[in-house]
């Protein structure tokens, strides 16, 4: 069975409580592969998602997720069929992993990248938003 459609990947720029940013792709399987929209996901007692220009940061978090997934799946099948470099795979798909995982820069927003954010939602939202935004980093 092949399942397609549109779905959110690539968790980026979190400010904890707030928001984080994510990009609409086309996908295969669950496999991302066309970007089509990025957007900042408001958290709150309602989830509300705001366009904002398309995040690099997002698109190629989502790419390194597929490539990881791609990488155990395979390295899975061929140490099944016994293939000598099935245990390289694996590990190419563990160092994708971690660095997904272990990266904060990666999935959490500087104070600097979380106010450009903000902005994106209009002079009155947007500075409602920035007042929590530097409430969060005080702390």
């Amino acid at each position: 069975m092949i399942i397609f459609g549109t779905r959110m990947f690539g968790g980026t720029d979190a400010v904890p409580d707030l928001f984080f940013v994510q990009t609409k792709f086309f996908h295969v399987n669950f496999l991302p592969l066309w970007p089509i929209q990025t957007y900042l996901v408001l958290q709150g007692r309602t989830t509300r998602a705001v366009a904002i220009p398309m995040s690099v940061k997002s698109i190629m978090v989502a790419w390194m997720g597929g490539i990881m997934w791609i990488c155990v799946v395979t390295g899975i099948i061929l140490a099944l069929c016994g293939a000598a470099f099935a245990g390289l795979v694996l590990s190419l798909g563990a160092l994708v992993f971690q660095c997904l995982l272990m990266t904060r820069s990666i999935r959490h927003a500087s104070h600097k990248r979380a106010a450009e954010l903000c902005s994106a939602l209009g002079p009155i939202d947007g500075a409602a938003l920035r007042r929590l935004v530097d409430r969060n980093f005080q702390q």
